[in-house]
């Protein structure tokens, strides 16, 4: 089930979706950390810098009370961890350690700068020579959408348990340090340092963001993989439908080819395939059924003389064996029965080569005027002896064709022996050329009876004889014709009334 094509789309929607969220989740994360992290490194060193202004004097007067009071102040106010260390690097102070039991006051004076600074003023005071007053307190809040720091209202609460809650370290992250300048060199140095940061609170808070956005976007690759993919694979699934139905015999059925895509195309070129077959199929049943009808006819062409002959022959060997009149008039329709079956045979030959195709044109430029000439001097002695007029239509110069000159006379000569045989006495028959825009055409008209209407669509089918007309006949001259013309890309056709005579014509390119 999931190995279909509409499966693997919507896998590679929700592939793809999942890489390009974690390619940009992890780009953006780095970039914003590279930059919160170089904010922090900034302002930090700037607390620094400033703590350092102010602590050289203290720590030339080595009054580490007041340097104290200045580091938990800068401490309070920065929210970092101020370490003063001394030349050697070693540890002097830590706002961490509550090293004494003083209460940091500090006072907000008008700003003297023109950017909007406040100055502020430091001092320490004992907690034992006044009451205890609730403190306000600074309060540093998280939230998802980043931190900030807040002012409390004051609160009644038990001296002693304020002054007993210790100040929890948390672990550091960004770390800067300037020296403490001193008149010979550095008389120590401002360590500054800060755990959770505002800039890695939004981080965090930006991550969640992140992974939210990613967790919809994969839910919406995974519904529009399968929206887009139902709308690529149906049109396929009932092309597949349609040629389980061709595969089982039906081939009427059609795909639905309304799209203007690729898959609208092929089941464009996917119909026309079928009609293609149906076709094919249609016109082998034709040729099977036009097949099993030339052997019934052949059959019983070939039925004919040869019992014919089979009778001759018994009556030869009993009844006329001692009569020589007898056996010479048998031996004579036994000659022309023999005649018979050689022209049926040969004509049948000749036709399942032309249908084939295996027998090979010699074609070369004749001129037909030529060619109809030459046939109608063949016939004048027949057309005479039956009191016939034989004409000839041609026009001046010559019309030229390609063609096999052999098979074109023997079309015409079919023709002709038609036209005479339907003729009766005292009749005319005209054979003519004609050149017309891009064809030459040939035709042999007569006056004799005609062909009734509906024997007009199956003239030219084999063995197939008018009724009514009284001559006797293969029912191949025709057919032959017809062959012979098809195999020279040409068209022939009949026009005819009864008892008003016929007209056969056929057309070859120039």
């Amino acid at each position: 089930m999931f190995s279909g094509i509409r499966w693997r789309l919507v896998g590679s929607y929700f592939l793809l979706t999942a890489i390009t969220t974690l390619v940009l989740g992890v780009t953006l994360l780095s970039i914003l950390k590279g930059y919160f992290l170089q904010q922090e490194k900034a302002q930090l060193l700037q607390n620094a810098k400033a703590l350092a202004s102010r602590a050289d004097q203290l720590l030339a007067k080595q009054d580490l009370n007041q340097l104290a009071t200045l580091v938990s102040a800068y401490s309070l106010l920065s929210q970092a961890r101020i370490c003063v260390l001394d030349k050697q690097h070693r540890p002097l102070l830590d706002s961490w350690e509550n090293s004494s039991d003083q209460s940091i006051g500090f006072s907000l004076m008008e700003s003297r700068r023109e950017g909007g600074g406040l100055e502020i003023g430091f001092e320490s005071v004992s907690t034992s020579s006044r009451p205890y007053q609730p403190p306000t307190i600074l309060v540093d809040v998280r939230s998802p959408w980043g931190g900030y720091t807040v002012l409390e209202e004051p609160t009644q609460v038990h001296s002693s348990t304020a002054r007993s809650a210790p100040r929890l370290p948390t672990p550091t992250t960004i770390e800067v340090q300037v020296p403490i300048p001193g008149p010979t060199g550095p008389l120590g140095y401002i360590q500054v340092s800060r755990g959770a940061t505002r800039g890695q609170q939004l981080l965090q808070t930006i991550r969640v963001a992140l992974l939210w956005a990613s967790l919809a976007a994969l839910l919406l690759a995974l519904s529009m993989g399968l929206w887009i993919s139902g709308g690529l694979t149906a049109p396929l699934a009932e092309l597949a439908s349609v040629a389980k139905a061709m595969a089982r015999g039906d081939l009427h059925v059609r795909a639905p080819d309304g799209r203007q895509d690729e898959i609208g195309e092929l089941a464009q070129q996917f119909n026309q395939m079928a009609a293609s077959l149906e076709g094919t199929f249609a016109a082998l049943a034709a040729d099977r059924d036009a097949l099993r009808r030339f052997a019934a006819d052949a059959s019983h062409e070939l039925r004919t003389p040869i019992a014919a002959l089979k009778t001759f022959n018994e009556l030869l060997l009993d009844q006329a064996q001692d009569d020589p009149q007898a056996r010479r008039e048998f031996l004579e329709e036994s000659q022309q029965q023999i005649a018979r079956l050689g022209w049926l045979t040969e004509n049948l030959l000749q036709l399942s080569r032309l249908d084939s195709g295996l027998l090979e044109m010699e074609r070369a430029e004749h001129d037909l005027a030529e060619l109809v000439n030459r046939v109608i001097a063949t016939f004048l002695p027949q057309a005479k002896e039956k009191g016939v007029a034989l004409t000839v239509l041609a026009p001046e110069g010559s019309v030229r064709v390609r063609c096999d000159e052999r098979w074109i006379e023997q079309a015409i000569s079919n023709l002709l022996s038609n036209a005479l045989k339907f003729t009766p006495a005292g009749g005319c028959v005209t054979a003519g050329v004609a050149r017309l825009a891009e064809t030459a055409e040939v035709w042999v008209e007569d006056t004799g009876i005609g062909v009734a209407a509906e024997d007009l669509p199956h003239i030219f089918e084999r063995f197939y004889r008018a009724k009514g007309n009284g001559e006797k006949g293969s029912g191949l001259g025709l057919a032959i014709a017809q062959a012979i013309i098809q195999a020279h890309n040409g068209q022939i056709q009949v026009s005819s009334q009864v008892g008003k005579g016929s007209r056969f014509s056929f057309r070859l390119p120039l």
